[in-house]
């Protein structure tokens, strides 16, 4: 409206003295541990089963868990550099960008169990590429 006033389309913004309406704070439902297991058990064999554990042991944002690469693991020390994240912009495809904050960038100290998974979802990886090394 302020747009259209300044090109002589209406002489006055009708919407100057409105005020936006409040956000209500949303109520958040965090699972707890024994649901954690239902929903982890629930994912056994499928698909995005070493995703879910990822998050849910990282506490990471879909964006940053979709930006990470191989390389931003260290084995040894057993760390996850969070780098990038990845966002879904509306004309479609796919961006990758660096956190907008500096917390944003940062390691994450995770367990043997999260590794011993990764290597699992590596050697996955490995043999899709293998299978399919025309279209990869």
């Amino acid at each position: 409206m302020e747009w259209a006033k300044q090109l002589g389309l209406v002489y006055k913004n009708p919407t100057e003295f409105c005020s936006l309406p409040r956000q209500s704070e949303r109520d958040l439902q965090v699972w707890d541990e024994v649901q954690v297991g239902q929903f982890l058990n629930f994912m056994i064999g499928r698909k995005n089963e070493n995703l879910y554990h990822l998050a849910l042991a990282t506490g990471m944002r879909r964006g940053e868990l979709l930006g990470l690469q191989w390389r931003d693991i260290d084995w040894v020390k057993r760390q996850i550099l969070v780098r990038r994240e990845c966002y879904h912009p509306l004309g479609g495809g796919f961006v990758f960008q660096s956190p907008k904050t500096k917390l944003g960038k940062r390691t994450i100290q995770v367990g043997q169990v999260v590794i011993d998974r990764l290597r699992a979802q590596l050697k996955v990886v490995d043999e899709l590429r293998k299978a399919g090394v025309d279209t990869w």
